[in-house]
């Protein structure tokens, strides 16, 4: 596994204590940093001449001296590449941290090879978050240390290759074996078992497997154990999902419990003309409407003594966040819309504590 050394604003030294603890200290090196960089130049100039190329996503960041997938550097990535003409599929923005893309020539590229972004499961795991697991001649104390030190309710036994499971380490299986201490090494205090997936393996395919065995492993393109998914890292998704479209359904309520006060002709007379003969109601108001409606006079009528510019770009920039979410542009909120969201939603808590 490439060890790589540029740090970059997005890409912070991990908060792992020790290399002893890194989830790639025991792997085998691949190549060298020179011989990644020869590889990948040469697999990118295939594709400018019009070969079709995969290449694993964490080699091209290497290449290009990232080590994280954030949000920046995606742009920048996906810059790098189109200013070599060439075009990633799945777009590098939706990529998998830890699986392949296929890169083209953009001359070479057509619509019908574009490919159905999924939700991988890696994507349940945080970009920053380190992958523990102990071999099998390490100790029990260790397993119980890295437990502890993570908060992991189970940690793997991974052979010395990194890329067979050899079982799993619980807290159940080590009370099983509390008062036998004839053997210390970790493979004596496991249980068998375990499901191995494929970093971009749909997530959805792996909810039954995820509920229940409570947990899965997943493999990065060059077929390391590289992740985990867990029971708990699927409810904590689902409501991080969940969260932001509840609160925009709040902001829609507390809009329409502001508009109900208005008389109907000074709604109606704030709608697009082909609009105003077929209004019968507020519920048939869309968020488009909602800010045409409080307009200056409105404003002043429903005696909101908050500054009206400020808040109708609130509203602007929620309506932005919900248009990307309602058409599918991500699967999942991201860290900048949260805190849009919540913010449009402490003035309108402030101004109108009630709903309808």
């Amino acid at each position: 596994m490439i060890v790589e050394q540029h740090v970059d604003e997005d890409d912070p030294p991990s908060a792992t204590d020790s290399a002893q603890d890194s989830p790639t200290s025991n792997e085998p090196n691949l190549e060298s940093d020179e011989e990644l960089h020869k590889r990948v130049e040469a697999l990118l100039a295939r594709a400018e001449g019009g070969s079709t190329e995969k290449v694993a996503v964490t080699d091209l960041l290497s290449f290009f001296g990232h080590k994280k997938l954030g949000r920046r550097i995606k742009v920048r990535v996906d810059e790098q590449l189109k200013a070599r003409n060439i075009t990633a599929t799945p777009p590098f923005e939706s990529a998998d941290r830890w699986g392949e893309i296929t890169l083209r020539s953009t001359d070479q590229w057509t619509p019908d090879q574009a490919q159905t972004v999924r939700l991988p499961v890696s994507a349940l795991s945080d970009e920053d978050y380190d992958f523990a697991s102990v071999l099998p001649n390490e100790t029990i104390t260790k397993a119980r240390t890295l437990m502890i030190k993570y908060n992991f309710s189970q940690i793997p036994v991974i052979a010395p290759n990194r890329k067979e499971l050899l079982g799993n380490i619980t807290w159940q299986s080590i009370a099983g074996r509390m008062g036998q201490t004839e053997s210390t090494e970790a493979k004596n205090w496991m249980v068998p078992g375990g499901y191995v997936a494929q970093s971009s393996d749909d997530l959805m395919d792996l909810v039954p497997h995820i509920l229940k065995d409570e947990f899965i492993y997943y493999r990065d393109a060059h077929g390391f154990i590289v992740g985990i998914a867990t029971a708990s890292d699927l409810a904590a998704s689902f409501r991080s999902a969940t969260g932001i479209f509840l609160s925009l359904a709040e902001i829609e309520g507390r809009l329409r419990s502001l508009i109900y006060k208005l008389d109907v002709r000074d709604v109606i007379n704030c709608l697009p003309e082909h609009a105003r003969s077929s209004y019968k109601g507020v519920d048939d108001l869309s968020f488009s409407d909602y800010i045409s409606i409080l307009g200056a006079k409105n404003w002043k009528t429903l005696g909101l003594e908050l500054d009206r510019s400020v808040c109708i770009e609130s509203l602007r920039e929620v309506a932005k966040v919900r248009n990307r979410l309602m058409h599918f542009r991500q699967t999942l909120s991201n860290d900048e819309d949260e805190p849009v969201v919540e913010h449009c939603l402490s003035w309108l808590r402030a101004v109108h504590p009630e709903t309808d």
